[in-house]
């Protein structure tokens, strides 16, 4: 259906920028989105009745999409005004766990957990908690094929603390991710496990070799370090490539470098049309790459028809103050 890249780099003091990729087989309609504190959200039950409600306690800049019907708006990806960041990526066997019909009327449908999430906690160790007690469900979505909310979560803060969220099997399971990455399935743990077949990578080129066939072995240039690193786009290469990319970021002295820093990494992760097709002639492309800087609220948005990213900041909205909606796809 489709694909997400997201991971974290820091810079030489310690401060947090989260970079995320979403792609699609077509132009899906995205908006960019601020809800400032005081916005009540409100969730229907399984049976349609007004649910669970809860308002705002921090301003929201965010990226949000329709799942249930053209005007509904379900954060995807975005930050708030604390310095805690989300990502919802594509997660196929995401199943929640099953819940008695009473407990409908406080439960949280699965696709808001970023709304709910960045509208009521500060850092990575509130949501956490939270989610041990808030109950979820997986409503059908209409607009994305009639799935179930097929999605895992990654959540950054300022403190530089991450975690991944995924309900596998009926079961809740909550990781505390020392790699700031995530793509797609299988399940994290898998992923993290995967990463031991990758013992050998390195950003140091070997350019003089001991001889082999009888020839002398000498490199041309620079760059066969990477000459291991997976090159598809499946969400398990984009896994080893985006551990490999933010494992060598460079630690830049100021914020603006480690933002160029943070795009140029993420230039790694942008798909083209056509370069792989599937069924029906349909290739998955990057429908727009965001950048997030934690520590200022500065969120950058570049869609694949941009050259450049546009700079959108939560100081900007705040001093307005009002919810605010703009489609950029």
């Amino acid at each position: 259906m489709f694909a997400c890249t997201s991971l974290r780099i820091q810079d030489a003091y310690q401060r947090v920028y989260h970079g995320r990729t979403l792609e699609f087989l077509t132009d899906y309609p995205s908006y960019l989105t601020y809800y400032p504190t005081g916005f009540i959200f409100e969730n229907l039950t399984l049976d349609g009745q007004p649910g669970l409600k809860y308002t705002a306690k921090y301003n929201i800049l965010c990226i949000t999409m329709p799942a249930f019907s053209l005007d509904d708006r379900s954060v995807i990806e975005g930050m708030n005004n604390a310095g805690l960041s989300f990502s919802a990526n594509m997660y196929d066997i995401s199943e929640t766990v099953a819940l008695k019909q009473e407990e409908y009327a406080q439960a949280l449908p699965l696709i808001k957990i970023g709304n709910w999430a960045l509208a009521r906690f500060q850092s990575v160790d509130e949501v956490k908690q939270a989610l041990l007690t808030q109950p979820m469900w997986s409503p059908t979505l209409p607009l994305l094929e009639n799935s179930r909310s097929p999605l895992h979560f990654i959540f950054y803060d300022k403190k530089g603390q991450c975690i991944v969220v995924e309900y596998t099997k009926g079961k809740l399971c909550i990781y505390d991710n020392p790699t700031g990455v995530l793509t797609n399935g299988p399940e994290f743990s898998w992923h993290l496990t995967n990463m031991h077949n990758y013992t050998m990578l390195t950003n140091q080129d070997k350019s003089v070799s001991t001889e082999l066939g009888g020839l002398s072995l000498q490199a041309p240039d620079l760059g066969n370090a990477m000459a291991t690193l997976p090159s598809d786009d499946t969400s398990v290469g984009r896994f080893v490539r985006a551990v490999f990319y933010t494992s060598f970021a460079l630690k830049a002295e100021t914020a603006d470098v480690a933002l160029i820093e943070l795009s140029h990494i993420m230039n790694k992760f942008d798909r083209p049309k056509n370069m792989t097709v599937g069924e029906q002639r349909k290739s998955e492309y990057t429908e727009w790459t965001s950048l997030s800087d934690l520590d200022r609220g500065y969120l950058f948005v570049r869609t694949y028809r941009d050259l450049n990213y546009t700079q959108y900041k939560l100081s900007d909205f705040e001093k307005d103050n009002q919810f605010y909606i703009q489609q950029l796809v």
